[in-house]
């Protein structure tokens, strides 16, 4: 079965040569002639790769690959853009968003798909060797969550995870041997895939690994908080997210 491309480029000329060139190397192609419709057909069909241009009208390609990336169906898929001229900090803004690699236009045809190629296959060999989120299920404590950081696809264990904190547009996920990872995930997205009877928000800055948990507490001001094994640090559980934690261990 071919592989299903989307190609977003607002340049119709363009476009339509990228097309052909990219059917006669055997890929299913799908056209956005912009950011928005862009995003609209990426969500529609799922494609196993995308190719974007960058200034286009209604979304720019940062915008469309933040947008997709920010949404658990669509997080997975790699991302090429396809650009006439960048400066140093945009190519490091696209890296931090999570592109996979640039092309540089004017480029060569066999460039574009050797690049293609290349991103297809080690997605592939990711998706084969680890367990990828289903439309239909959470992701469970013994998966594993491939993430695109920068340039390069990596894998977090979902049973690896202490806490998560929100920081702005980033969160920063805390793992039990110490280390941490800085990603452009909402506290949304984590809420969305990760297991609800595992991890909980407990603030709206933080979500808790529950079985890392080492005991709730309250203060002398009459709050609530948290203070999780082999850490020392303590959370604090606003009123918005006792209720649950209540529910659960009957305080």
């Amino acid at each position: 079965m071919n592989k299903k491309l989307l190609l977003i480029e607002d340049e119709l000329e363009l476009a339509d040569n990228i097309k052909s060139i990219l059917e006669l190397n055997g890929f299913d192609v799908a056209v956005a002639r912009n950011g928005l419709e862009g995003i609209k057909i990426a969500k529609d069909i799922i494609p196993d790769i995308i190719v974007s241009d960058i200034l286009m009208p209604n979304k720019t390609g940062y915008e469309v690959l933040e947008t997709l990336h920010s949404d658990v169906k669509t997080s997975h898929i790699p991302f090429i853009f396809l650009t006439a001229k960048v400066e140093h900090k945009d190519l490091r803004k696209g890296m931090e968003l999570g592109a996979d690699d640039y092309i540089f236009k004017p480029f060569h045809s066999k460039e574009l798909i050797d690049a293609i190629k290349v991103r297809l296959k080690r997605t592939s060999s990711f998706k084969r060797k680890f367990s990828k989120y289903d439309d239909d299920d959470r992701y469970g404590l013994d998966d594993n969550i491939i993430l695109n950081i920068k340039k390069n696809t990596n894998i977090l264990q979902v049973n690896k995870i202490i806490y998560i904190i929100a920081e702005r547009q980033y969160s920063k996920v805390f793992l039990i041997d110490g280390k941490n990872v800085l990603l452009r995930k909402s506290l949304l997205y984590w809420e969305s895939i990760l297991p609800t009877n595992i991890f909980i928000r407990i603030h709206r800055n933080t979500i808790i690994n529950v079985q890392e948990m080492n005991a709730i507490f309250k203060k002398s001001d009459g709050k609530y908080r948290v203070k999780m094994k082999n850490f020392q640090i303590e959370f604090e559980i606003s009123r918005r997210y006792m209720k649950k934690l209540r529910e659960l261990f009957l305080i």
